[in-house]
């Protein structure tokens, strides 16, 4: 788990510095690793975090699926606060979308989260 964790942190650090290939990059490899050995939380943050990358670069169909992708592995994970994290940036590429029911559903499904 230590290599994961590493390209997690270092694909977060590439993000900060706009290296946004090599950011994806090693979110991908940390997202497969943290599958691997079936860790749930790794894996959804990894996917949360490509979410992010690929909204802030326009590519919204890709951010959705990777948010869809990290509230199942949150899920499985049983974690409430990462799910909590991710509904409003899934909302958020809703609006971009021009899907306002499904971004109202998502809000309204993070009010619900204890």
């Amino acid at each position: 788990m230590g290599a994961a964790n590493a390209l997690f942190t270092l694909g977060c650090l590439y993000c900060t510095q706009s290296r946004n290939q090599e950011a994806e990059d090693c979110l991908n490899e940390a997202q497969r690793m943290y599958s691997l050995i079936g860790y749930d939380l790794g894996t959804g943050n990894a996917l949360r975090s490509l979410g992010i990358l690929c909204g802030d670069r326009h590519r919204y169909e890709e951010a959705q699926s990777f948010f869809c992708q990290a509230l199942s592995a949150f899920a499985r994970g049983g974690s409430c606060v990462f799910r909590a994290k991710t509904l409003p940036a899934l909302a958020q590429i809703y609006l971009i979308r021009g899907n306002y029911l499904q971004a109202e559903e998502s809000l309204h499904e993070t009010l619900t989260i204890g």
